[in-house]
């Protein structure tokens, strides 16, 4: 569906200068991806990836350049070609000199508001997944199976989360900003030896009238909601040709028409309930909407696009 977002869960890529020429006997992979108008807060200072290196989403994580998430974490990035290792670690003097000039370089204002997602559409992208090993401060590190390093023109991409919290980071992500905040992992306090005074109770003030004023529920903009239903539909519509694809095998393993004729009720019964778990979420979205006074006009978009869909891939397990 063309309006399908990926969302959060976020990623790193590293330009490499021995990547520039990919070895011959490797064979790219096309995938769709999202680019995206993500804004990158590190300690409080917004950075953003070089312009030709820009973030993407691709199955719900974000994929940026990891030297410039290393440089932004302030840690030094080596490359061995031999091994297909990446080593991050502490910067020496001469190195942080460098890293403190290429953050100076990449520095951008915040952006205010909503973010503009209407050019949000997938992208195809030729790019090699490799396996390419991690070692932070000493230590070996691999991202998940579903999330691997990528190269794209001689740039390896891997997960953000991955890199920031192997280096003692958390990760936050604002929805309605399209913020991502790379955070210190604060240590939790021990806990104090001497007993403490139990406080006093008092009563919680009510709000002073009406609705407005500070400490309210912020109400949700329009394309935050989007962006939650796509998500999710995502999710579903991933584990449906997941399943689909074991279904055609199966079919195509069958050896009678009886055998096929069971796949196929199987295939069909799956989808009706793929299409009663699409009706439930979409008229969650579409009460959402109506609660927040804003247009419904894409909630037929949604239906019309993913009764498209489950129509087709129905029509599939006869082939």
């Amino acid at each position: 569906m063309k309006k399908t977002i990926a969302l959060l869960g976020l990623a790193v890529a590293i330009a490499m200068p021995s990547f520039n020429t990919v070895k011959a006997e490797q064979v790219s992979t096309t995938i769709e991806a999202y680019y995206a108008p993500v804004q990158f807060e590190f300690d409080g200072s917004y950075l953003a990836p070089p312009s030709d290196q820009r973030g993407f989403i691709y199955q719900g994580s974000t994929y940026v350049p990891l030297r410039f998430v290393a440089y932004a974490l302030d840690k030094a990035v080596e490359w061995n070609p031999d091994t297909y290792t990446v080593t991050i670690r502490k910067p020496g003097k001469a190195e942080q000199v460098t890293i403190d000039e290429y953050k100076m370089n990449r520095k951008t204002e915040k952006l205010n508001g909503s973010p503009d997602l209407s050019a949000l559409h997938p992208t195809s992208l030729a790019v090699y997944f490799e396996n390419v090993k991690y070692v932070f401060d000493g230590t070996s590190k691999q991202p998940s199976d579903d999330l691997p390093g990528m190269i794209i023109e001689g740039s390896v991409y891997v997960p953000l989360k991955f890199v920031s919290e192997s280096v003692g980071r958390k990760i936050e992500w604002d929805p309605a900003t399209y913020t991502v905040k790379a955070a210190i992992v604060e240590a939790s306090p021990k806990p104090s030896t001497s007993p403490s005074p139990t406080p006093t109770p008092s009563a919680t003030p009510a709000p002073a009238g009406g609705t407005g004023g500070g400490g309210g529920v912020s109400k949700p903009s329009q394309s935050t909601l989007f962006f939650q239903v796509v998500l999710d539909l995502e999710a579903m519509e991933r584990k449906a040709q997941s399943t689909m694809d074991s279904y055609k095998t199966d079919y195509a393993a069958a050896e009678t028409a009886e055998e096929k004729a069971a796949i196929e009720a199987k295939a069909r019964a799956y989808y009706s309930e793929v299409e009663s778990q699409f009706n439930s979420r979409v008229n969650t979205y579409e009460s959402q909407l109506n609660q927040n006074g804003y247009d419904t006009s894409s909630v037929n978009e949604l239906k019309n696009a993913f009764q498209d869909k489950v129509d087709q891939k129905k029509a599939e397990i006869g082939q």
